[in-house]
């Protein structure tokens, strides 16, 4: 325990005021870029949805100039002239149709031909509940138009802030559960920590709270990031033309479904979307499984940013290489966007070649470590610690502050690490039949330096198959580390 973390052991009421204004401070960290993202995207589908009124009050312009070319003089729209008109404002628009249409010409078409008909059907609404049946419809059309993209807009950024409020929210709960277990720490009461689960976690809350600020650009392009994703996920087709859609949904035909226009045009949704809704479905669950464990940082963010890249840049290329729109596609570039390895395979096999040595495991080096499970290896490679050799040279008290896992597990990982370190991954095994699974418990066994014991180092050189282990020993006994392992082992016997 350092100076500064000494001193924070005073009188429990000196400490709260101090430790309120630091959550506050932090909360305010998670809670503007969330707003700044929310407000840039925001912004940007407002233009886009001020673009669509404008487009289908043009729409409605074409439609009444129509209704009159073909009736002169009638200023109202009946339900027989409703087809033949929308026929014709689709052909000004879109030409007649080609023998071999495109793609696009086949879905664009009958979105244009809905389009075109709700608004004439709603003009002649319009025009019918008006008492001057003959006054200009179009003005007040426009405006109920305005009146409900603008609601519609609404509710869709709405559903974006709850998603970015609830990855916001796992950060700020973890504050907020901080400075309780701050308030009601024993070291407040006893002036010493009863045991080293205790200490780690005072040290951790503090450490939670005490974040600096500089991380708000990082906070900010994930927020976007996530922020811009869901608002392609909720507009499958892109956003003007879901506005378009939106505004057909919200006016059906009678007998025609109303569901939500992005549920109905999903199977339409390009591959970016796709793949970055299983990126969401990840990061969701990752978020959320370390606000479990206790190890929310902002180090996560720089992973899932590279990892959002690569699966936005995979599902581009699955894109191209697979069958456009089939099922089993769009599937596969869904577990894109949760195992982008998934990618690089299925991309092999379309290849037909072998690529073992393309990519890494992410757990690649922790093998030999007992107590280093997939999870637990993918958060010390964001530290960048990638194999067992790193971990037992990485400053383990600094470590046990920024890693959320149990203290006695990382400590005893990184206890065996250097056994592994010092023997290898083969003379470790050995030692694992005497059995000794940590550097510790070999000193212990053996002895401290000057105080060996001659029959228990004999059976632990036997069991390696070599002459002598002084030089290892010594090695072992002069680890900053180790040093640190057995310190704690003499303070907290219990722990």
């Amino acid at each position: 325990m350092n100076d500064k973390d000494a001193d924070r052991r005073g009188q429990k009421h000196a400490w709260i005021p101090r430790i309120e204004r630091l959550v506050a401070l932090r909360t305010w960290g998670f809670i503007a870029p969330t707003l700044c993202a929310l407000v840039l995207v925001g912004a940007g589908r407002y233009f886009a949805t001020q673009a669509a009124i404008t487009e289908i009050t043009d729409l409605a312009r074409i439609v009444a100039a129509e209704a009159e070319r073909r009736h002169p003089g009638r200023c109202d729209i009946v339900l027989g002239d409703l087809d033949p008109i929308v026929t014709d404002v689709v052909q000004s628009q879109h030409g007649a149709p080609k023998n071999e249409p495109t793609r696009a010409e086949i879905d664009a078409r009958p979105r244009a031909r809905a389009l075109a008909l709700t608004v004439a059907n709603e003009l002649g609404r319009q025009v019918a509940s008006q008492a001057d049946r003959c006054a200009d419809p179009l003005v007040p059309f426009g405006q109920r138009v305005a009146y409900e993209l603008r609601l519609s807009l609404g509710v869709v950024m709405g559903l974006v802030a709850i998603v970015l409020g609830s990855l916001a929210g796992l950060f700020i709960s973890d504050l907020y559960r901080a400075r309780r277990e701050l308030r009601q720490s024993g070291c407040f009461r006893h002036g010493k920590h009863a045991s080293l689960v205790e200490e780690v976690t005072w040290e951790r809350n503090w450490r939670t709270l005490e974040q600096p600020s500089a991380f708000f650009a990082r906070r900010l392009g994930f927020s976007l990031l996530i922020a811009a994703g869901a608002n392609y996920i909720l507009s499958p087709i892109g956003i003007q033309a879901s506005t378009f859609g939106d505004y057909t949904q919200l006016h059906p035909i009678l007998g025609t479904a109303s569901v939500p226009y992005f549920v109905d045009q999903a199977a339409h949704a390009s591959p970016v979307a796709i793949g970055f809704c299983g990126f969401m479905v990840f990061s969701l669950l990752t978020l959320a499984d370390r606000a479990v464990h206790r190890d929310l940082d902002d180090r996560l963010f720089i992973a899932l940013m590279n990892r959002g890249i690569v699966v936005l840049i995979l599902s581009l290329v699955l894109t191209a290489v697979t069958e456009d729109g089939g099922p089993i596609s769009r599937a596969l570039i869904f577990l894109v966007g949760v195992f982008p390895k998934t990618g690089i395979d299925a991309i092999a096999k379309l290849a037909q070649i072998r690529v073992e040595q393309i990519t890494s495991d992410e757990v690649a080096g922790f093998e030999v470590l007992r107590d280093i499970n997939f999870p637990k290896g993918v958060v010390l490679r964001e530290l960048g610690i990638s194999d067992a050799n790193d971990l037992a040279k990485a400053d383990v008290h600094e470590l046990v502050l920024r890693v959320g896992m149990a203290p006695q597990t990382l400590l005893d990982a990184v206890d065996q690490a250097v056994l592994v370190r010092t023997f290898g991954p083969g003379g470790a095994k050995k030692l694992e039949q005497v059995p000794l699974f940590t550097a510790t418990q070999l000193l212990a066994f053996v002895g401290e330096a000057g105080e060996r014991r001659p029959e228990c180092l004999a059976i632990a050189v036997e069991a390696l198959g070599v002459k002598d282990i002084s030089v290892q020993l010594q090695e072992i006994e002069a680890d900053a580390n180790v040093v640190y392992l057995q310190q704690k082992k003499l303070d907290y016997v219990a722990g």
